[in-house]
């Protein structure tokens, strides 16, 4: 049948796409190569007879790929960007014990996966109406040419963040330290007490990743699997403490 476009961020669109032979609800948008930086690179990026291929374009505005070579950027440009789903995920556990002391390690992590960050629709927005990512303070500027950060524009014509493009995907891949639990068996030997054991313990005590939204780990939103790996302010998971005290009568 047809290809299934779905995961619509307001103002941008579609950034899925299911169709036979693909990851379900792959990433599908348009590939960018930075921002033009300097006059010549906008002046070159032209079509055969010579016109722009993005017309409304100016200096630290994005450049996007025009991957048909049909001279304008369009639908038709968009490819595949990725997906949420992993090479593989993975978790384990490990017991170690010295001389009273217990200490539990469970792991789990995902590898291979990207995420689409929709607070990129906001956080690096052009107009600066809502708070931004301090990168942008690297924005383009006639002072900072070498920017790979789009230009500040109230209008944004260029629609560097309307378009749903690469940078909004990002790598998914992380390790997380899900629970982390040291403990201490009290020597005793009573009749009424057998057995005594003090621990801490963390839940989501440490997690490695490169994605720059709150959390990794994040579920499908609105429960739809076309939405898989989309990223619309998802709440990050807590992190918490328990203290206890076991005792074997």
């Amino acid at each position: 049948g047809e290809p299934i476009e779905s995961g619509n961020i307001s103002k941008v669109g579609n950034t899925t796409r299911t169709e036979e032979g693909f990851e379900i609800a792959y990433f599908y948008g348009i590939k960018t190569e930075g921002v033009f930086n300097t006059q010549d690179e906008l002046d070159s990026y032209v079509n055969e007879e010579g016109n722009p291929i993005q017309p409304n374009a100016q200096l630290g505005d994005v450049k996007f790929v025009d991957l048909n070579n049909d001279g304008k950027i369009n639908e038709e440009d968009r490819t595949y960007l990725g997906s949420a789903t992993p090479d593989f995920i993975y978790g384990g556990y490990a017991n170690l014990f010295f001389e009273g002391f217990d200490l539990k390690l469970f792991i789990q992590g995902s590898q291979g996966n990207e995420i689409v960050n929709g607070l990129t629709r906001f956080i690096r927005a052009s107009n600066g109406w809502e708070n931004s990512i301090s990168d942008r303070l690297d924005r383009w500027t006639p002072e900072n040419p070498g920017s790979n950060e789009p230009r500040m524009t109230d209008k944004d014509l260029n629609k560097n963040i309307e378009t749903f493009s690469d940078r909004y995907v990002e790598d998914g891949s992380y390790v997380r330290l899900k629970n982390i639990q040291l403990g201490y068996t009290i020597p005793i030997n009573k009749k009424v007490i057998s057995k005594m054991r003090v621990y801490v313990s963390i839940d989501n005590a440490l997690t490695w990743t490169n994605y720059t939204g709150f959390d990794p780990e994040i579920a499908d939103y609105y429960l739809n699997p076309l939405y898989s790996g989309i990223d619309i302010a998802n709440y990050p998971i807590a992190r918490s403490y328990m203290f206890g005290l076991q005792m074997n009568f």
